[in-house]
Protein backbone atom coordinates (compact mmCIF):
# COMPACT_ATOMS: atom_id res chain seq x y z
CA UNK A 1 0.00 0.00 0.00
CA UNK A 2 2.95 2.00 0.77
CA UNK A 3 3.97 2.17 -2.71
CA UNK A 4 0.67 2.42 -4.46
CA UNK A 5 0.93 5.81 -2.31
CA UNK A 6 3.98 6.44 -3.74
CA UNK A 7 3.61 6.07 -6.64
CA UNK A 8 -0.16 8.37 -6.41
CA UNK A 9 1.89 11.08 -5.70
CA UNK A 10 4.63 9.88 -8.57
CA UNK A 11 2.11 10.88 -10.83
CA UNK A 12 0.10 13.73 -8.83
CA UNK A 13 3.57 15.28 -9.40
CA UNK A 14 3.67 14.80 -12.74
CA UNK A 15 0.53 16.20 -13.42
CA UNK A 16 1.54 19.26 -11.72
CA UNK A 17 5.04 19.28 -13.60
CA UNK A 18 3.29 18.85 -16.76
CA UNK A 19 0.36 21.56 -15.48
CA UNK A 20 3.53 23.99 -14.81
CA UNK A 21 5.29 23.07 -17.50
CA UNK A 22 1.85 24.14 -20.07
CA UNK A 23 1.11 27.33 -17.63
CA UNK A 24 4.84 28.49 -18.58
CA UNK A 25 4.53 28.06 -22.21
CA UNK A 26 1.20 29.63 -22.22
CA UNK A 27 2.77 32.61 -20.72
CA UNK A 28 6.07 32.71 -22.35
CA UNK A 29 3.58 32.71 -25.47
CA UNK A 30 1.66 35.41 -24.01
CA UNK A 31 4.70 37.57 -23.49
CA UNK A 32 5.24 37.42 -27.04
CA UNK A 33 2.29 37.82 -28.46
CA UNK A 34 2.28 40.71 -26.05
CA UNK A 35 6.07 42.25 -27.26
CA UNK A 36 4.70 42.10 -31.08
CA UNK A 37 1.52 43.88 -30.82
CA UNK A 38 3.55 46.05 -29.84
CA UNK A 39 5.74 46.24 -32.28
CA UNK A 40 3.30 46.06 -34.87
CA UNK A 41 1.51 49.10 -33.17
CA UNK A 42 4.63 50.77 -32.89
CA UNK A 43 4.80 50.24 -36.81
CA UNK A 44 1.67 51.27 -37.47
CA UNK A 45 1.93 54.48 -36.31
CA UNK A 46 4.96 55.31 -37.94
CA UNK A 47 3.63 54.36 -41.25
CA UNK A 48 0.59 56.76 -40.02
CA UNK A 49 3.01 59.36 -39.47
CA UNK A 50 5.26 58.44 -42.74
CA UNK A 51 2.10 58.63 -44.74
CA UNK A 52 0.52 61.90 -43.29
CA UNK A 53 4.22 63.62 -44.06
CA UNK A 54 4.66 62.47 -47.76
CA UNK A 55 0.37 63.02 -48.01
CA UNK A 56 0.96 66.88 -46.73
CA UNK A 57 4.24 67.71 -48.90
CA UNK A 58 2.89 65.80 -51.87
CA UNK A 59 -0.64 67.64 -51.58
CA UNK A 60 0.83 70.72 -51.80
CA UNK A 61 3.27 69.80 -54.96
CA UNK A 62 0.09 68.67 -56.94
CA UNK A 63 -2.12 71.15 -55.76
CA UNK A 64 0.47 73.78 -56.86
CA UNK A 65 1.54 72.17 -60.18
CA UNK A 66 -2.38 72.61 -60.87
CA UNK A 67 -3.25 75.81 -59.57
CA UNK A 68 0.14 77.79 -59.47
CA UNK A 69 -1.15 80.07 -62.88
CA UNK A 70 -4.80 79.91 -61.86
CA UNK A 71 -3.91 81.64 -58.61
CA UNK A 72 -0.93 82.98 -58.53
CA UNK A 73 -1.45 85.26 -55.94
CA UNK A 74 -2.85 82.47 -53.51
CA UNK A 75 -1.55 83.04 -49.77
CA UNK A 76 -1.09 78.89 -50.11
CA UNK A 77 0.58 79.27 -53.56
CA UNK A 78 3.25 82.05 -52.40
CA UNK A 79 3.59 80.52 -49.04
CA UNK A 80 4.54 76.67 -50.73
CA UNK A 81 6.51 78.89 -53.69
CA UNK A 82 8.49 80.70 -50.63
CA UNK A 83 8.97 77.42 -48.84
CA UNK A 84 12.55 75.72 -48.12
CA UNK A 85 11.69 72.24 -48.34
CA UNK A 86 9.76 72.61 -51.88
CA UNK A 87 12.32 74.46 -53.29
CA UNK A 88 14.47 71.97 -55.03
CA UNK A 89 11.06 69.93 -56.21
CA UNK A 90 9.62 73.22 -57.42
CA UNK A 91 12.90 73.53 -59.61
CA UNK A 92 12.07 70.32 -61.10
CA UNK A 93 8.56 71.02 -61.98
CA UNK A 94 9.66 74.54 -63.77
CA UNK A 95 12.18 72.69 -65.47
CA UNK A 96 11.78 70.54 -68.86
CA UNK A 97 11.07 67.53 -67.16
CA UNK A 98 8.11 69.14 -65.24
CA UNK A 99 5.57 66.75 -66.70
CA UNK A 100 7.46 63.68 -65.34
CA UNK A 101 7.69 65.24 -61.70
CA UNK A 102 4.40 66.39 -61.76
CA UNK A 103 2.81 62.82 -62.21
CA UNK A 104 5.84 61.74 -59.56
CA UNK A 105 4.16 63.77 -56.97
CA UNK A 106 0.74 62.63 -58.15
CA UNK A 107 1.81 59.44 -57.79
CA UNK A 108 3.53 59.99 -54.41
CA UNK A 109 0.23 61.19 -53.21
CA UNK A 110 -1.89 58.86 -54.22
CA UNK A 111 0.20 56.03 -52.66
CA UNK A 112 0.58 58.28 -49.25
CA UNK A 113 -3.04 58.77 -49.31
CA UNK A 114 -3.65 54.97 -49.97
CA UNK A 115 -1.30 54.27 -46.82
CA UNK A 116 -2.76 56.89 -44.50
CA UNK A 117 -6.56 56.15 -45.33
CA UNK A 118 -5.33 51.89 -44.41
CA UNK A 119 -3.75 52.78 -41.34
CA UNK A 120 -6.88 54.91 -40.36
CA UNK A 121 -9.13 52.33 -40.58
CA UNK A 122 -7.67 50.00 -38.43
CA UNK A 123 -8.26 53.06 -35.65
CA UNK A 124 -11.21 53.70 -35.97
CA UNK A 125 -12.64 50.19 -35.84
CA UNK A 126 -10.46 48.42 -33.05
CA UNK A 127 -12.10 49.48 -30.14
CA UNK A 128 -10.76 51.20 -27.56
CA UNK A 129 -9.74 48.06 -24.54
CA UNK A 130 -7.81 50.37 -22.31
CA UNK A 131 -11.03 49.82 -19.84
CA UNK A 132 -9.89 46.61 -19.58
CA UNK A 133 -12.42 44.36 -22.23
CA UNK A 134 -11.45 42.22 -24.47
CA UNK A 135 -13.12 41.47 -27.77
CA UNK A 136 -14.51 37.64 -28.08
CA UNK A 137 -14.10 35.85 -30.74
CA UNK A 138 -17.47 36.86 -32.64
CA UNK A 139 -16.55 40.51 -32.26
CA UNK A 140 -12.75 40.05 -32.85
CA UNK A 141 -14.19 38.42 -36.41
CA UNK A 142 -16.78 41.19 -37.13
CA UNK A 143 -13.16 43.82 -36.46
CA UNK A 144 -11.67 42.06 -39.02
CA UNK A 145 -14.24 41.57 -41.95
CA UNK A 146 -15.27 45.13 -41.13
CA UNK A 147 -11.00 46.40 -41.58
CA UNK A 148 -11.25 44.13 -44.47
CA UNK A 149 -14.30 45.94 -46.31
CA UNK A 150 -13.07 49.72 -45.46
CA UNK A 151 -9.46 48.42 -47.18
CA UNK A 152 -11.03 47.26 -49.80
CA UNK A 153 -13.40 50.61 -50.22
CA UNK A 154 -9.96 52.23 -50.05
CA UNK A 155 -8.23 50.26 -52.38
CA UNK A 156 -11.01 51.08 -55.38
CA UNK A 157 -10.90 54.79 -54.85
CA UNK A 158 -6.85 54.04 -55.68
CA UNK A 159 -5.43 56.12 -57.31
CA UNK A 160 -6.92 59.20 -55.83
CA UNK A 161 -4.66 62.00 -57.18
CA UNK A 162 -7.80 65.14 -56.30
CA UNK A 163 -6.38 67.96 -54.35
CA UNK A 164 -10.23 69.27 -53.00
CA UNK A 165 -10.09 66.65 -50.52
CA UNK A 166 -7.47 68.18 -48.26
CA UNK A 167 -7.02 71.78 -47.99
CA UNK A 168 -2.54 72.41 -47.59
CA UNK A 169 -2.07 74.47 -44.86
CA UNK A 170 0.31 77.38 -44.16
CA UNK A 171 3.89 76.47 -42.41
Amino acid sequence: MVVASSSTNSKNESKYVVSKRKSNVKQDEITQLKARNKVLTNALKDIQCCASGHLKHHFELVWFALNRTRYPNHPLSKNIEESECHREKLEKLRSNDGDFHHGFNSGVLATSRLFKHISDIFENIVPNTHDGGVANDHEEETIVQKHHEEVEKVKTNFPDFSVDTLVPTQN
